[in-house]
Parts: structure tokens; sequence; C-alpha cells
């Protein structure tokens, strides 16, 4: 049985709606794809709590993070199954420091559609497209 790994992601974006997509360093699972902020939920960790430590390890990025986008995703990819959540949230800083993506753009939902996403990440661009 593949490992089931429980995530994490931040909907972050500007006031024209342009959300915030990072693209995962070439040398990581999932190099070259497009995807949230976030990352691994750890052991006795809330999700909104590992979110607000995975932005801060990442970006170097303190944030209010608010409710959550649709239910849990949960998506086999060949290295394992990922159920990840997503929430809104608004950064309080913007350093954007490239830790494990090597580089940022924001984007508009119907636009990120079109680019190399992480699979799982495709219902929150559904749900963020018809909101606009």
């Amino acid at each position: 049985m593949a490992k089931m790994i429980k995530a994490v992601a931040a909907v972050i974006q500007d006031e024209q709606g342009n959300i915030l997509l990072g693209k995962r360093q070439l040398k990581r699972v999932g190099g070259g794809f497009w995807e949230f902020p976030g990352g691994k939920i750890e052991k006795n960790e809330t999700p909104k709590n590992a979110l607000l430590r995975e932005l801060v390890e990442e970006l170097g990025d303190k944030a209010q993070i608010g409710k959550e986008v649709l239910p849990a995703v949960v998506y086999a990819y060949p290295w394992g199954t990922v159920e990840i959540s997503f929430y809104f949230a608004k950064l309080q800083t913007q350093n954007l420091t490239t830790v494990a993506d090597s580089e940022f753009c924001w984007v508009t939902p119907k636009k990120a559609k079109k680019m190399n996403v992480l699979a799982a990440t495709r219902p929150v661009l559904e749900v963020l497209e018809n909101e606009q």
C-alpha cells in the first residue's frame, strides 16, 4: 500500500484575485510542477498550525489562516497518496523566499489551470475560478 501523506496548502490571493503559486525545485518529488505554498503536517500538529509553520519555513512569511477552501483532496501520485487541505491565507509579511520552490508567480485561477500544476491542486482552481 502506498504511504499516505497528510499535507496542507495556502491559497493566497492579491487584491485583484490573482493567486500565488510556487514552482517545485527540479530535484524534489514533483519537481517542475506548480503548487500552492505549504507542506506536510507533522505528528500532533493541527492543519492550521502546520500551515503557519510551513509558510515561515518555505516563504519566510507570517500569515493569517482563514477558512478551508473545500474538503480535503485525496490524490494518488506515483510516490504516494496525498491528503491535502487547502486554506485561504493572508500574508502579513511578503518575503517570498525560495526554499522548496525555484520561483513564484501571481496568476488568475483561469491561467493557473493551463499551467503544469500538481493534480491535487486542480479542484481548488475550479472553486476559485467559479468564485470570480
